[in-house]
């Protein structure tokens, strides 16, 4: 602030400075030419130099509030709870940390330094003009006064609507998600072209009609601050010609009292702008103050330190457990008792809904548990924090998720594994080929055309370089390099043939002999070798039945 208020000063010295020189002639017939200019070089050189050190400052400023601010909001959305999402598009995600995040990287803080500027220069074009002709500041202050009303107005329309722009951003990315997510059954379907098209043109026409309102806005404000700008200049003419002073100042209070009509227009648009910009602001942070799925406090961490070789055995115990997906939402699990032994293997079947993967969620406390208790080696999972429990828990989902990169990046994304072991693990799966773009035209010999899988061989985003069984046996390689004593099996098998899933299964028995591994299946096949299967239905267990019987 003291930074942009030299500048300002200095911005006025320069003027005022004039209009000494021009005095100078009228008092002196020999005045040093020299002098004068030379101050005046210095004070526009000083001007300059000041600008440039609160132009720095100002950008300094903003990167590092920017980074801080994004930093915050991913942290916010990365720990935000499972159910957030379920509430929040992905659209609504993309459009804060794409154009609201570009606001707050670009042009927020520039609107900001233009409006302290604004600001100054005109309480100080108002002081300098109403001090040398103080009949000036009535008609000034009228038409201020007028010009501020109007962008006040101007305001609060364009916040409204600036926020609808905001937010019909978001199904237009919604439906371009979708319809990538979509892409091979609308192309399977020539019909649903036009269906996805004209749902696309419905939500960009619903965008165009608020993005050309706020077109609209901004020139039906600069015309009526444009009006206020030229009468501004022609009250400062009229004061100007019928009052007599020395010329300088006169010539000095003229300059700023023109220059008060731009500078009315530039204060008034860059405050509005300033304002609509902090919707966007707004947006980030209404984000980034979500409320996290844990809290770390101090006395949390401290209840929560468990042995580093927890768990040592792999007891899990679910006690009378209800849970549900929303404090506020209805019972998924009900009354839930069993108990998992020590290098047991568990069967979870049942209807499609019955809560089979809502109680493998639990374990995992994904789930809000209203009533009961979960404990892993008689440690109560809610007393944990969520970082080390679910680290301690192998989960092999449905929907693997793979990153780009290579083998060696997805088996160990953290560095944790050496490569004997990363390599062991993967020579357990040896039934997965990939194909060999190099030898692509080859297609009458298949065999020529796969390689096996090495460390090194590269994995498109979202593996979308092999199919679905294939990232279930990559999950299942890498869920053998953690060596947890509690896996979890979410319908792993469910995109594998016979012959995969019965490897599989030999490579669980062979890799997680000591392992307790609770499988949910809708395959009885899956689990015949299993020593109990637990059939549920509407939440609740309602069997235990030896995988003998099948």
């Amino acid at each position: 602030m003291a930074v942009t208020i030299a500048v300002q000063l200095a911005y006025f010295a320069i003027t005022y400075w004039l209009s000494i020189w021009m005095r100078a002639y009228e008092e002196y017939e020999n005045a040093n030419s020299l002098y004068y200019l030379g101050v005046y070089a210095a004070s526009i050189i000083l001007f300059l130099l000041l600008q440039l050190s609160g132009n720095l400052l100002y950008q300094y400023g903003s990167w590092s509030a920017a980074k801080k601010m994004h930093r915050r909001l991913v942290t916010a959305v990365l720990s935000a709870p499972i159910s957030w999402f379920d509430q929040n598009p992905i659209g609504r995600l993309i459009n804060r940390f794409g154009n609201d995040t570009r606001s707050l990287d670009t042009v927020l803080i520039d609107w900001l330094r233009m409006s302290i500027e604004n600001g100054l220069r005109f309480l100080l074009r108002i002081a300098s003009v109403a001090s040398i002709m103080p009949i000036f500041a009535l008609p000034a202050a009228v038409i201020c006064t007028v010009g501020f009303i109007i962008g006040e107005m101007y305001t609060r329309t364009q916040v409204s609507i600036k926020r609808l722009t905001s937010i019909n951003y978001s199904p237009v990315f919604s439906h371009f998600t979708d319809s990538l997510s979509g892409l091979c059954v609308i192309r399977a379907r020539k019909d649903m072209d036009l269906v996805f098209q004209r749902l696309l043109a419905e939500k960009l026409a619903v965008h165009a009609r608020s993005a050309e309102t706020q077109y609209n806005c901004n020139r039906w404000i600069s015309v009526r601050s444009d009006l206020c700008a030229a009468s501004v200049a022609a009250a400062a003419g009229c004061v100007a010609y019928f009052w007599s002073g020395p010329a300088g100042l006169v010539g000095f209070s003229l300059t700023n009292a023109i220059g008060l009509s731009q500078n009315i227009l530039n204060l008034v648009r860059t405050m509005n702008e300033l304002e609509v910009e902090l919707n966007c602001f707004q947006r980030v942070r209404e984000y980034a103050d979500i409320e996290p799925e844990e809290h770390l406090s101090e006395d949390h961490a401290k209840s929560s330190v468990v042995p580093a070789s927890w768990p040592t055995s792999g007891r899990v115990e679910f006690h009378n457990v209800t849970a549900r997906y929303q404090e506020d939402g209805p019972d998924v699990l009900r009354n839930v008792s069993f108990v998992a032994n020590p290098g047991e293997r568990i069967g979870l079947v049942g209807r499609t809904g019955s809560g089979k993967s809502t109680l493998g969620l639990s374990l995992l406390r994904f789930v809000n548990i209203a009533s009961g208790q979960i404990t892993i080696d008689g440690v109560d999972i809610t007393k944990i924090l969520l970082n080390r429990l679910r680290t301690s828990v192998t989960l092999i989902p449905q929907e693997p998720v793979l990153f780009s990169g290579d083998v060696h990046s997805n088996l160990d994304p953290f560095g944790e594994s050496s490569e004997t072991e990363l390599a062991s693990a993967l020579a357990a799966c040896t039934s997965i080929h990939v194909p060999d773009g190099s030898d692509q035209a080859d297609h009458a010999h298949p065999a020529k055309t796969a390689r096996p899988l090495a460390l090194d061989t590269p994995v498109a985003a979202n593996g979308e370089n092999f199919s679905q069984g294939q990232r279930q046996v990559l999950s299942l390689a890498r869920a053998m390099c953690r060596r947890s004593k509690v896996v979890l099996l979410d319908e792993a098998t469910a995109s594998v043939d016979h012959e995969t899933d019965m490897h599989m299964q030999r490579v669980l028995r062979e890799m997680f002999p000591d392992c307790t591994i609770i499988a949910i299946a809708h395959r009885l096949r899956t689990i015949m070798d299993y020593d109990r299967v637990l059939v549920m239905a509407d939440g609740e267990i309602i069997e235990y039945v030896p995988s003998s019987i099948y």
